[in-house]
């Protein structure tokens, strides 16, 4: 290591003319220039405003001079990538300046700067011995703008949920003070000025109402924040009893959670705190409370693939619904399928308040309508492409006929192909091999399917015709229960000039 620090960039002294004077940050130097600031830390520092040093401008200062924002969001300097992150300052020196607001602490003879953003490079600059820092200067007149800075500078996914909720509590207390409104309007402001939803302020919050050893797992990443989110809401209308029974067995969970080969720690899931609940659910006597909540945790998991479900369902009717065709079949099409919408959405409508036994019946009732929702995306999906046919020609039937010298076998396939073709249709290669084999001793089909791409497509050239590939869905026969797979699907096309 010692090697490497000798050839960093952390170690190269900046132009001299980028460094500031101890000097010209004399208090007694500082000139009219200067404007005081929030008085901090029971008189024992102040904000000063230093506007000569303000701006796009990149100085250098020792990087003792830089002290780190005591009331900040972030609370853990720890992370996954921290040696990467290291080994980065290490060979690249420090890209970025780190932004500062000036400051004068009691018995101090010149001014230091708080970092605003940039503690993490600090440290590890610090770490690895190096002399000084890059900076920007930015003026904050009080402690709440230097904090509020600090989380907008600081990359949300590099905060803990816990630390983002209590970001929020802080930020959100400030505007209640300060507008003198109460916290839910406060919230509100605090979305609107930062641009993050309201939903996602008011989830965050919620975990700050776990206990504290809830509050590590969360912290830690052994539970999502949304399972946290989730856990949060079940303790709130639930009696201490089972609480605790709740509490006791995400944290058992939780200490069961492996570790994969680089040795990070799995993560409690949705399915995780469910069970939990469950389970306290019926320790503390509430047996048809916890069969209620298997069955919404069931129902849940069916509504998300059904939504998703949807959403493909209509993207594939819009792209394939002429707009122009005013047939009545068409109409037709387009009722059917708004009244299948209107039954989805029926579905995925409000579900509280139910018992255990109609979660049950509307599961059932969700489970018939997806099964006739997914026949009917896939019988859409599976269609192919409308073929182009040039103006005055004649059926695929009628065209494979002027082929010469093709083989009884190549010349059944070839019928087989143009009747897909004029039908709308299209036949995998599997289905092809099985009613070649009614009419002959084929029992290749490796030899078969090899013939298909390659032999054929040349015989039928000469009446301009090509073997169109697409893909077609089927039954996988490897897997198990419904599983399917996607393969080639064929059938013959005139060979145009979009070809």
């Amino acid at each position: 290591m010692e090697t490497r620090l000798q050839t960093s960039p952390l170690l190269e002294t900046p132009p001299q003319e980028r460094i500031l004077n101890k000097d010209s940050l004399k208090a007694e130097n500082l000139g009219q220039c200067t404007k005081g600031g929030m008085v901090l830390k029971n008189d024992s520092a102040q904000l000063i405003r230093l506007e000569s040093l303000e701006g796009e401008q990149i100085f250098y200062i020792p990087i003792g001079w830089a002290i780190p924002n005591p009331d900040q969001p972030r609370e853990n300097f720890e992370f996954d990538d921290i040696e990467k992150f290291d080994h980065d300052l290490l060979t690249n020196g420090q890209r970025d300046a780190a932004e500062v607001t000036p400051i004068l602490i009691k018995g101090e003879t010149h001014l230091k700067f708080i970092l605003v953003d940039g503690e993490r490079r600090w440290r590890s600059m610090k770490k690895q011995g190096a002399e000084y820092m890059k900076i920007k200067v930015k003026w904050y007149p009080n402690k709440e703008d230097i904090f509020e800075a600090a989380f907008n500078s600081t990359n949300r996914k590099n905060l803990n949920p816990i630390e983002e909720a209590k970001s929020y509590e802080k930020m959100i207390a400030r505007r209640m003070i300060e507008r003198k409104t109460d916290k839910k309007r406060a919230t509100e402001i605090l979305s609107k000025e930062t641009g993050i939803s309201i939903t996602h302020i008011k989830g965050y919050l919620k975990l700050l109402t776990l206990d504290e050893r809830m509050q590590r797992l969360v912290a830690d990443g052994s539970m999502k924040a949304s399972s946290g989110i989730e856990a949060a809401d079940f303790l709130n209308g639930e009696d201490d009893l089972t609480g605790g029974a709740f509490t006791r067995r995400v944290a058992n969970a939780a200490g069961a959670l492996p570790h994969d080969k680089n040795g990070k720690r799995a993560k409690l899931g949705a399915e995780d705190i469910r069970d939990a609940m469950a389970e306290a659910l019926g320790e503390t006597g509430r047996p048809e409370d916890a069969l209620r909540l298997k069955a919404e945790t069931r129902c849940d998991g069916l509504v998300n693939t059904l939504g998703q479900l949807a959403e493909r369902f209509k993207n594939i009717m819009g792209e394939t619904d002429d707009k122009n065709d005013k047939s009545e079949k068409a109409k037709g099409k387009r009722a059917r399928t708004e009244a299948l919408l209107g039954e989805i959405t029926s579905v995925l409508r409000d579900r509280q308040g139910q018992q255990a036994g109609e979660v049950m019946e509307r599961m059932e009732y969700l489970i018939e309508v997806m099964q006739m929702f997914t026949a009917r995306v896939l019988r859409v999906a599976m269609q192919p492409p409308a073929l182009e046919i040039p103006e005055g020609a004649p059926t695929f039937a009628i065209a494979t006929k002027r082929l010469t010298r093709i083989g009884k076998i190549d010349q059944f396939v070839v019928e087989k192909l143009a009747e897909a073709s004029d039908k709308g249709t299209q036949y995998t290669a599997e289905e092809l091999f099985e009613m070649t084999r009614t009419q002959s001793s084929v029992d290749d089909f490796s030899l078969f399917k090899g013939n298909l791409d390659t032999i054929l497509p040349s015989m039928i050239s000469g009446v301009k015709l090509r073997i169109d590939v697409n893909q077609k869905r089927v039954k996988d026969p490897t897997k198990e229960g419904k599983r399917t797979k996607y393969v080639n699907a064929y059938r013959l096309a005139w060979i145009t000039g979009k070809a």
